[in-house]
């Protein structure tokens, strides 16, 4: 890692929020976007399959068994997240995002990605977000028919959670071997995490992880879970992080297809983000099942806020 490289991130991030070289950043992230990726906006529709106690102990999310906050474990059926795969791709998605817990088998998801392959159009991205993988379980989900991965080495990776960063990256290595694409944002950001923390993510998306979609996660603070006592970052903030991944990150990957920056506020179109999300069922977000689109985001809401930035879905 260049000293210069993550000295000049760092110096991005700390312009001042609201500031003319905040809005400055803004039109030039804006404009990379434009240039390098076109005016194409996408829509990353996730599906939460299974909302159930997990024993990694992530710090920030819900579904962890130690913070007790999922009373009821829940599973969609096949037929209802198809019917929500039915609906995402009727409406346009680039990506339809299958999310599962720890504990859910990649004999299952497979099931569920050969299920969705059938009724999915080749334009869209069938993507797996779930456990690490071994080669293998890799290579099944392939063959399933998926595209790629979600995977994300999260900021405090092993301090905040109790996964192993060598594994996770093996995890990333193990898809792309397979022809799997991955798929990463620099996540769950939180008002704790120094800009350091923060250019030296952005630094191994580009130089190791090379993701076909980047972007930026706020950490959600789920009352009950440890890290809720820093609360969130600001809207300005999740911003200008996503400006910088795109000025970061675009003109030396030639792979990336979408910036996707969550929670979808509508400022992010404008700082270059051209992908936004709408979920539902289980996310690590939330206390509760969501059995519609979380905080009531629909589809339509995305395709506005894409359109009023000048994409096209």
């Amino acid at each position: 890692m260049s000293k210069k490289d993550l000295d000049e991130i760092v110096k991005l991030l700390s312009i001042k929020n609201s500031s003319s070289e905040f809005q400055e950043l803004m039109t030039k992230a804006k404009e990379t976007t434009i240039s390098r990726l076109g005016r194409r906006g996408h829509l990353w529709c996730a599906i939460g399959v299974d909302y159930k106690p997990c024993p990694m102990e992530c710090k920030f999310c819900s579904f962890s068994e130690k913070w007790n906050i999922v009373k009821e474990s829940r599973e969609l059926k096949t037929e209802d997240v198809i019917e929500w795969a039915r609906y995402f791709i009727r409406e346009g998605a680039s990506y339809l995002v299958i999310r599962t817990s720890e504990a859910y088998s990649v004999a299952n998801l497979a099931n569920l990605g050969r299920a969705i392959r059938e009724i999915a159009p080749d334009g869209v991205k069938l993507v797996a977000n779930t456990r690490d993988l071994t080669i293998e379980q890799a290579r099944i989900l392939s063959s399933a028919g998926f595209d790629g991965i979600y995977k994300a080495i999260r900021l405090k990776e092993g301090i905040d959670t109790n996964f192993n960063i060598e594994k996770r990256r093996r995890s990333i290595e193990n898809a792309k071997k397979v022809g799997l694409e991955v798929y990463s944002l620099v996540e769950p950001i939180g008002p704790e995490h120094t800009y350091e923390e923060i250019a030296e993510r952005i630094i191994e998306l580009r130089q190791f992880i090379r993701p076909a979609v980047t972007g930026a996660m706020a950490r959600i603070p789920v009352e009950g879970t440890p890290l809720s006592r820093f609360g969130k970052i600001s809207q300005d903030e999740l911003v200008k992080i996503t400006a910088v991944i795109v000025l970061s990150t675009l003109p030396v990957l030639d792979n990336v297809r979408a910036v996707c920056s969550h929670p979808p506020y509508e400022r992010l179109a404008e700082a270059g983000a051209n992908a936004l999300v709408v979920e539902v069922g289980a996310i690590p977000r939330d206390k509760y099942f969501s059995f519609k689109e979380w905080q009531n985001f629909t589809v339509d809401d995305a395709k506005k806020f894409l359109a009023k930035a000048g994409y096209v879905v």
